[in-house]
């Protein structure tokens, strides 16, 4: 008689969890999610994570990657036990088209002044819209003029707006630009 002995394996239990996917119309904040799923096999009974950290962000257009970078079990909860995967998630920010892009309204100057004999000036814009962080360039103002009479105050130029990373992100924005004018009264004299 030979006596062979066996084995009883114990075979861990393989869990995969993934990062959330995510996505939103761009609107010049962060996209983030710290949610996560376990889309393969389960934990034992009352066992698995205490915590899992999610990491990832996106603000332009485009996408990234939304990323596990760490994970801790439950005290009752040995990793011998258990396989574990990650997988990444995506994030995504989409375009603005058409009528859904962000309205900015960019007008010019304007002045009233009475007639003095010199010239007088009015110049630069005033920016309404604008999300917080943004900057818009590329354009310029001004009229100016000596007699009295109304003087056009012309924007010229081409728009160009940057995020606080300088990003450009004019193609998310519909802009409307308003003139203005410089208006020089005649002095009022009344002769007795």
């Amino acid at each position: 008689v030979t006596q062979v002995n066996g084995k009883l394996t114990i075979k861990p239990v393989e869990i995969t969890v993934k990062a959330a996917d995510a996505s939103k119309p761009y609107d010049g904040k962060a996209l983030t999610s710290n949610d996560y799923s376990i889309t393969r096999g389960a934990f034992v009974g009352e066992e698995g994570f205490a915590s899992v950290t999610v990491e990832g962000s996106q603000t332009v257009v485009g996408s990234s990657d939304n990323e596990i970078t760490g994970y801790e079990l439950k005290e009752n909860t040995k990793l011998q036990n258990y396989d574990i995967t990650t997988e990444k998630g995506t994030l995504t920010v989409t375009a603005l088209t058409g009528d859904d892009r962000l309205a900015v309204t960019v007008t010019a100057k304007s002045l009233e002044v009475t007639y003095n004999g010199s010239e007088q000036k009015v110049e630069g814009y005033e920016i309404e819209g604008l999300l917080s962080g943004h900057t818009l360039s590329g354009l310029s103002a001004s009229a100016s003029g000596t007699d009295a009479g109304e003087y056009a105050s012309v924007l010229t130029g081409n728009v160009k707006i940057v995020d606080e990373n300088n990003v450009d992100v004019t193609d998310q924005y519909n802009v409307t630009q308003v003139n203005g004018k410089l208006t020089i009264k005649p002095v009022e004299i009344t002769v007795k």
